[in-house]
């Protein structure tokens, strides 16, 4: 397969007008490839596939059914929408032994490859979180830091866990540390009552991430700076950022852009099942039932619980506040990609890499989807 006459962006994040050729990775990148089926693309964009670090649901499936049904649903549809690899989400919020089914069943399909979006890991939001910061997830669920917990999941998960969302402030962390460095699991900030201080101990102790910025965790005062001032003030940790302008009013996001820089910020989406779906009412991986209302997401008792917007969407909202198309692309597919420890297959476009590829007209549209040089037929 071969595009040409597209607006290719590089793996330095610069556009070129260039052709793009490729079977299941990228064969060639240059300014003239010929081909005589080639797709014209001429006035689109051809930009990497995205990748969610922190996703739990969508099309009214859930990762927490652990059901081969559920994921193929749940990766046709993000592929649709240029989400081509996605690092699934468990809440911390279940009994261990529930934990471990969904890791396995979970790993089984990491194994597989999937059948439309590539699943590349698993993201454990808790349970080694904050007592009283659990956000929509339901009383009680959270856990002291145990490593041998940790070493449990580890094994049912067959040690594909990227991603793990602690808190600061939970007494014993530092007895999982080490186990999490050993298996490459990024630790996460979140869920989180810590004040600034504690925070950044925690950063350099080792956390190197942070669990949705803003949301669940102490904000940020002007005399009391809390986690999110802790985030701000130190340069080297990884910022998520829900970018669908419900979870992050549009002027933070900007001013998270100016001080930490794009190179920084992973968006996610934190989507629930209502994604891709009308509003209304459904059971979602929080384990109780979540309402949708005006495409947000909230719990009977009125608590946001996830979101309904793919990363296109932020993609889209970024630009619109004035973010670089360049930068907002990064954010989606460059650092997520160095999140999951997986840059030198997927992330960017470059001769040798998997060919997940999105092409988007000039209106930021989806024209075409490519998971390993497949095409994904849209709805």
């Amino acid at each position: 397969m071969t595009i040409k006459n597209a607006l290719v962006l590089g793996d330095d994040f610069k556009f070129t007008k260039s052709d793009i050729s490729f079977g299941e990775r990228i064969t060639e990148i240059s300014e003239r490839i010929n081909d005589d089926n080639a797709l014209d693309a001429d006035g689109c964009y051809v930009v990497p596939g995205f990748i969610d670090t922190h996703v739990h649901s969508c099309k009214g499936r859930s990762v927490a059914e652990g059901k081969k049904e559920a994921f193929d649903i749940m990766g046709e549809c993000q592929a649709q929408h240029g989400t081509t690899s996605l690092c699934m989400t468990l809440s911390g919020n279940q009994p261990e032994e529930e934990m471990k089914r969904v890791a396995v069943a979970y790993a089984e399909e990491i194994k597989s490859g999937g059948k439309y979006a590539r699943y590349v890991g698993m993201h454990f939001e808790g349970p080694f979180v904050s007592m009283v910061a659990t956000g929509a997830a339901q009383e009680g669920s959270a856990r002291k830091p145990d490593a041998d917990e940790l070493a449990r999941y580890i094994d049912a998960a067959g040690d594909y866990i990227r991603i793990m969302t602690v808190a600061p402030e939970a007494e014993s962390l530092e007895s999982i540390i080490p186990l999490a460095k050993k298996h490459n699991i990024a630790l996460s900030a979140g869920h989180t009552q810590a004040d600034f201080e504690t925070a950044k101990k925690g950063f350099a102790m080792g956390i190197e991430r942070a669990t949705h910025t803003f949301n669940a965790m102490t904000g940020l005062h002007h005399r009391n700076p809390g986690v999110v001032g802790a985030i701000l003030d130190t340069p080297e940790v990884e910022a998520e950022l829900i970018c669908d302008f419900f979870h992050v009013e549009p002027s933070v996001v900007k001013i998270v852009f100016a001080v930490k820089g794009a190179d920084k910020i992973t968006m996610v989406s934190d989507s629930e099942v209502g994604a891709g779906m009308p509003d209304g009412r459904y059971f979602g991986s929080s384990g109780r039932f979540l309402n949708v209302k005006n495409g947000r997401t909230y719990t009977d008792d009125g608590i946001i619980c996830g979101g309904t917007s793919f990363l296109i969407d932020g993609i889209r909202n970024l630009v619109s506040v004035g973010i670089p198309l360049e930068d907002a692309v990064k954010t989606a597919s460059w650092n997520p990609a160095r999140a999951v420890k997986l840059e030198k297959d997927i992330g960017s476009l470059a001769v040798g890499k998997l060919a997940d590829i999105v092409v988007l007209d000039k209106e930021l549209n989806i024209v075409k989807v490519f998971v390993g040089g497949k095409e994904i037929v849209k709805e």
